[in-house]
Parts: structure tokens; C-alpha cells; sequence
């Protein structure tokens, strides 16, 4: 048994050996935010960050990765003039500098200058990536396979937003419509492209988040009728009449019942599997892009992240009340965020204990690139 004064400073270096042997096996563990205690990002406090900026000026719109553990994991980025940026997912624990946390940013883009603002990485090497001129119905949907770009076929007269997919071969793509013959969305089984309506007249979808084929959110650019749900067969409207922003943003927290969208002016409303509720509140009046979210379970009661971006930085919400706040701020609009939180499980003679490895990247104007990262010891993740 270790003496009450060497444990520590051995399980510490124990600890930072085990984390990079066992990262292989570390999991993807985004869960259903909320608990009793609320969720105020303790993630903003004494954690490092890093700016991964390449020195582009061009905007960056869309952020997205694939994480399994292994070195090959990486993240893909989307912006303006065609930009797609790609990087591995860093993975030591150990303490890091520049270089080895923001990895090195290929740039893989296509041949086109369409702005991109939809991206999706449904495993280590492919990358799908859509956008278009967003005011016409000029689109661009695009395949990686990890060497070279190919057009799958989507159609080509809607600007699109945003992608998502369940599987491989269950993908949808969205953007603006105005009927039928312009719809707003597509949808892709590997074979057959049909097309869909989601709402009628002029519309624009914004984002797209689900967790299986028969349980997808999304959120429109209009202050009425602006949440729509699909159960595997039809689009069901949620929009509640005090939802009167457009919405730009939601996240389907993957293991619950939770959804969170975020829009114009500051607007939050949490789902809670049963009712919809505004929490909303005077002390973000900014534009709200996107939002992402994991949970964790803390010492004392059910800690969660649950982070929007937009105009004027990083903000932190809460799902059990309407309560929200500036993380961080930044000089220039932040449109997209995405993470992985890893869990690495050590035995001690005082039983199990789980260290929370969690990376959170932004991406906006400017081709601003900032990466989060928070290694706590001792603490317990929950999916």
C-alpha cells in the first residue's frame, strides 16, 4: 500500500502513463445535459486554450468530427471560397504545446468558390461538405474519400446549410427552398437522391441534429413555425408561439431525450422530451449560431456543458433554468462548435476512478480556429 505522501505524486505520473496507453480505448461520451445542479461551465475555468488559426482571412462556417480513440481520429472545417481544412484530433494528456494540440491543418478543399457551410465526417477518412451562395438556389454538396472530391449527385438548385447523417448511407442535406420544384432538403441512401419540403413557401433550414433515422431536429431561419421533428415518417412542427426569433442552431443531446436550439437575439429553448421552454434571458442579446453539449457526472451532482457561439464569443447555458452567460469572449463571430470527451478508467487501491479528457473546438470569422482543452482527474463521465 502507498504511503499517504508518495500516492499522489505516483498516481500522478501513473496516471499520465496510463492515459496515453489507454487512449485508444478512450470513448466518445456526449450525453444528455442536466441534473439537479444545473450547468455552469466549471469547462471555462483553468483550462488551456490554443489558437489554431492557419493566418486565412476567409470565414469559417462549419466544424465537424469523428472520434474512436485512435490517432487517425480528425476534425474537418468549412468556410468560405471552398475551404476545407482537416486535422487529427489530439490525443495525449500529457501537457501540450501549439503544435502538438492543434495538429496540422491540411488544406483538402475542392475545386469551387462556393461558400461551404454544412460539413459531416462520418468516419476517419471521408468528409462530405455543402454550401452555395446562400441568397439563390445555386448549391454545392461534395464527397472526400481521403484523396479525392466527387459530386454525389445532390441537386444543385438548393443553397445548403447544413448535413447530417444517422449512417453512412442515411444523409441529409438542407438549405433554403421555396417549394416543391426548389425544395429546401435532400436526403441520400448511397443510391437513390429524393428530395423533401420540410414546411411550405420560402424557407431556409439553418441546422440539422439527430439520433437515429426515425429521431432528427430541425431549426429554420424564421421567427414562426421554426422547429420541425422527424419520426421516420413525417415532419412534425414544434414551434410554440413565444418562439418568435429565427433559429440557427440545435444539438439532440445523443444519449436522452434532450434538444437545445439557439437563435437570433440571444434566443435559448431547451426540449426536455415532453415540453418545449424558453430560457431565453437579458444577459445574451447576441446572435447564437450553434451549440453543443456533453454531460459529466461531478463529485457532488451531475455537471454538464452545454456551449452556444455566436457574436461576441462563447457563451455557457444552462437546462435547468434560463440562465446563460459569456464564457469567453472573442473579437469576431463564432459559427460553429464541435467536441469529444474521452474517458480513461484507472484501478487504485482505493477503487476505479475515471479522468475526463474533453477538447472542444470553435471555428469563425476571420478563419479563427480556438481549441479548449480540460483534462480533470477524478472525474466521472456519464453517458
Amino acid at each position: 500500500m502507498l504511503d499517504s505522501v508518495r500516492e499522489p505524486q505516483l498516481r500522478s505520473r501513473l496516471k499520465a502513463i496510463a492515459v496515453i496507453a489507454l487512449a485508444a480505448a478512450s470513448i466518445d461520451l456526449m450525453g444528455d445535459c442536466g441534473g439537479p445542479g444545473g450547468n455552469r461551465l466549471d469547462h471555462v475555468l483553468d483550462n488551456v486554450w490554443y489558437d489554431c488559426s492557419i493566418g486565412s482571412d476567409r470565414d469559417l462556417h462549419g466544424i465537424a468530427g469523428h472520434y474512436d480513440g485512435s490517432v487517425d481520429s480528425k476534425v474537418a472545417v468549412v468556410g468560405a471560397g471552398g475551404m476545407v481544412l482537416e486535422s487529427s484530433i489530439a490525443n495525449s494528456v500529457a501537457d501540450m504545446d501549439r503544435t502538438a494540440a492543434c495538429g496540422a491543418w491540411l488544406d483538402i478543399g475542392p475545386n469551387t468558390t462556393a461558400t461551404l457551410r454544412g460539413v459531416w465526417k462520418p468516419d476517419n477518412t471521408t468528409v462530405w461538405a455543402a454550401g452555395g451562395d446562400g441568397n439563390t438556389y445555386n448549391g454545392t454538396v461534395l464527397q472526400y474519400d481521403g484523396v479525392n472530391w466527387t459530386l454525389p449527385g445532390v441537386p444543385s438548385n438548393i443553397s445548403y446549410n447544413a448535413i447530417w447523417g444517422s449512417a453512412a448511407c442515411d444523409l441529409y442535406f438542407l438549405g433554403v427552398g421555396i417549394s416543391t420544384d426548389f425544395p429546401n432538403g435532400a436526403h441520400f441512401d448511397c443510391s437513390v437522391i429524393d428530395t423533401l419540403m420540410v414546411d411550405m413557401g420560402w424557407s431556409e433550414i439553418t441546422d440539422i441534429s439527430g439520433r437515429s433515422s426515425d429521431d432528427i431536429w430541425v431549426v429554420m431561419n424564421q421567427p414562426t413555425y421554426n422547429v420541425w421533428h422527424y419520426d421516420g415518417t413525417s415532419w412534425e412542427n414544434h414551434w410554440q408561439t413565444w418562439m418568435d426569433q429565427s433559429l440557427f442552431g440545435v444539438y439532440a443531446f445523443p444519449n436522452g431525450v434532450s434538444v437545445v436550439a439557439v437563435g437570433a437575439n440571444g434566443a435559448v429553448h431547451w426540449f426536455n422530451g415532453t415540453e418545449w421552454r424558453d430560457h431565453t434571458t437579458p444577459e445574451v442579446d447576441a446572435d447564437l449560431y450553434d451549440v453543443w453539449g456533453y454531460r459529466h457526472l461531478g463529485p457532488a451532482t451531475w455537471e454538464g456543458g452545454t456551449i452556444a457561439v455566436g457574436e461576441g464569443g462563447i457563451y455557457w447555458l444552462n437546462p435547468e433554468y434560463p440562465s446563460a452567460g459569456l464564457a469567453r469572449s472573442t473579437d469576431v463571430a463564432l459559427r460553429g462548435v464541435w467536441g469529444r470527451l474521452g474517458i480513461v478508467r484507472t484501478e487504485w487501491g482505493s477503487g476505479p476512478e475515471e479522468d475526463l479528457d474533453l477538447i472542444i473546438y470553435y471555428v469563425g470569422d476571420d478563419g479563427t480556429i480556438l481549441m479548449e482543452r480540460d483534462y480533470t482527474v477524478g472525474r466521472s463521465a456519464r453517458r
